[in-house]
């Protein structure tokens, strides 16, 4: 996946190494706010929780959590509606126990103990709705999108840590401020205001590691895309500047208007994904100013 890279292994080591110098309260903390699978949503750590302060409900959570467990390896084109289709209802059941006995709960654990596992179970939930096609009609009217729930995710962290700051790392598309489609970036820039920051990356040409999917829905192996030069692209024109690195900000709005006619006019740029497409498809032709 994206994540397999010594980019990423590199951020890891640094952070793990910065904490170890600085006391708690400047300690940095890795949180995921993806929904895109059902993969190890926080099962094991809920299934402790009921089996400590609500064992009547052990059964019932195992076995619910076993029916999600079978579709980790199938994700994303063999998963079974069928299957999934079948946790739902139980996993709606599930997160209202913990509503309706929220204070036994709270009393018996604490309460940051039923805050966190409640959020790992609203978690499987968004999971569920990203990826079951049919929702039963009466929780239908509460499906959102993937970014949407991503930026539930965010707010939720800055809810229980007042005044921290974030960084999120996500792909230039789910960064950007896309109304239309209710992006993680158009999400956080509805309720952050200038506080919310986007910032993507571009280049004129190279390759990156990508996964390919089989025909049969299985996972093949990592493997080298591409991002091809193409002229008049955005990465071409960054070329012409003739500076090894670039960085435009667009909160500055520009004076020349043949620059706010380029930065207003659709061009190409270069978009690969974590799954591999081919060269030819790693692309999208969008106005810059819109997004970023």
């Amino acid at each position: 996946m994206a994540w397999d890279t010594e980019e990423f292994s590199a951020m890891l080591d640094w952070m793990r190494a910065y904490n170890q110098k600085v006391p708690d309260e400047k300690k940095i903390r890795f949180y995921g706010i993806e929904v895109i699978s059902t993969q190890g949503t926080g099962r094991e750590k809920v299934l402790d929780y009921i089996n400590k302060y609500a064992p009547e409900k052990a059964a019932f959570t195992d076995s619910l959590f076993r029916v999600l467990a079978s579709e980790d390896e199938k994700w994303p084109a063999r998963l079974d509606q069928g299957v999934l289709q079948s946790a739902f209802i139980p996993l709606q059941a599930l997160l209202s126990y913990f509503t309706t006995n929220k204070n036994k709960l709270v009393t018996s654990s604490s309460l940051n103990e039923w805050k966190q596992t409640y959020k790992y179970l609203e978690v499987m939930e968004q999971g569920l709705y990203v990826n079951v096609t049919d929702i039963p009609p009466a929780f239908s009217s509460k499906r959102m999108g993937r970014d949407e729930y991503s930026a539930q995710n965010v707010f939720y962290i800055m809810e229980e840590r007042p005044g921290t700051k974030i960084m999120i790392w996500e792909h230039n598309v789910h960064i950007a401020h896309s109304p239309e489609d209710k992006t993680l970036g158009y999400n956080l820039h509805q309720k952050l205001g200038e506080r919310y920051y986007g910032i993507a990356f571009e280049c004129y040409e190279g390759t990156f590691q990508a996964r390919e999917l089989e025909p049969d829905g299985y996972w093949g192996e990592l493997k080298a895309d591409t991002l091809l030069p193409v002229q008049k692209s955005l990465g071409w024109y960054f070329t012409q500047a003739g500076k090894e690195k670039v960085f435009i900000d667009l909160r500055i709005s520009p004076s020349n208007p043949v620059v706010e006619n380029w930065l207003t006019t659709p061009i190409r740029m270069n978009a690969g994904s974590w799954k591999y497409r081919s060269a030819h498809e790693n692309f999208e032709t969008r106005k810059i100013k819109d997004l970023y």
